[in-house]
């Protein structure tokens, strides 16, 4: 019989080279006369539809599409987008997980805050490791925050009754402030100034396993995930501003996270966030205590 089967059928298969930012590429001009360039513009089109994690792994699969992600992520997206984009398309991400970048910031009072340079390969990996593998409490996710430069607790709390002021309809929600145990005005931590503006991923709530343990204890178990312990403008900006944008209430009633900052021989906690009563607390602790865990924090460079 004849047939398919009969018949041995030979194709000169279509071969391309790998392509790289500086590759040119070898095509056969009458069986495909169209260049490699706009074939990365229609691979473009469909990566935009895209959430963070599904075009990290496409980045993997070759050269050629790795180069048509970084190329389309420098082009059109900043990380902040990304991540934003990635919040609401992919479900395997913690929902929790948000961005306050500088739209944000400028939502609150504070506009035109630079983004500080980072490395946009590793940046994101990075962030897809912390939200997958960093145990917070809750599953509360995490949040991918800037701190601007010579920023402080001081002027995080006028910023704060700034908003208050401008924003008379969010006065149901409570005071935007800070509560201290202790006269705040003389301690070096409130008027501490940020060195450098920074990105940072900061986890939304304590890390599991990590209360009514010591300091040092406490810190060990963040360095298995390549983080650190918060300073206290970092924890203190995060669950201000959230407040301020969402209404929600991060480290509320007897949860406290330990910081890096020191007074009188003492670490600074901060929590127990109350907004209709004193706001965020902050005092003194040395000891273990069963409300008291650690946040987690990650610098993304």
């Amino acid at each position: 019989m004849g047939g398919l089967h009969s018949k041995e059928v030979s194709r000169k298969p279509q071969t391309f080279q790998t392509l790289g930012p500086s590759s040119k590429p070898s095509w056969d001009k009458t069986k495909n006369p169209a260049p490699i360039n706009k074939t990365c513009d229609v691979i473009q089109l469909f990566l935009k539809y895209l959430c963070l994690e599904d075009l990290s792994r496409v980045a993997g699969t070759c050269r050629q599409w790795a180069f048509s992600v970084y190329e389309l992520v420098n082009k059109d997206y900043n990380l902040y987008d990304l991540c934003r984009l990635s919040n609401l398309c992919n479900r395997s991400i913690p929902p929790k997980f948000r961005v306050i970048g500088p739209a944000e910031w400028e939502k609150c009072g504070l506009p035109s805050i630079p983004s500080p340079p980072f490395n946009q390969r590793t940046a994101i990996p990075k962030i897809l490791h912390l939200l997958k593998k960093l145990p917070v409490e809750g599953n509360a996710g995490g949040t991918l925050l800037i701190l601007p430069e010579a920023f402080s607790l001081r002027k995080l709390e006028q910023l704060m009754k700034a908003f208050k002021k401008t924003h008379p309809e969010e006065g149901s929600a409570g005071p935007f402030k800070l509560s201290f145990s202790l006269d705040h005005s003389t301690q070096m931590y409130y008027k501490t100034e940020v060195t450098d503006s920074r990105i940072v991923y900061i986890s939304n709530s304590v890390v599991l396993e990590s209360r009514n343990r010591d300091f040092d204890v406490q810190r060990e178990l963040l360095k298995k995930f390549g983080c650190r312990i918060p300073s206290s403008v970092e924890v203190a900006t995060l669950v201000l501003l959230v407040h301020a944008l969402e209404k929600e209430c991060l480290f509320g009633k007897k949860t406290y996270t330990h910081c890096l900052d020191e007074e009188e021989r003492a670490r600074i906690i901060m929590g127990g966030f109350v907004p209709k009563k004193n706001g965020l607390f902050i005092s003194l602790n040395d000891v273990a205590d069963p409300e008291i865990g650690v946040c987690a924090v990650c610098e993304i460079k």
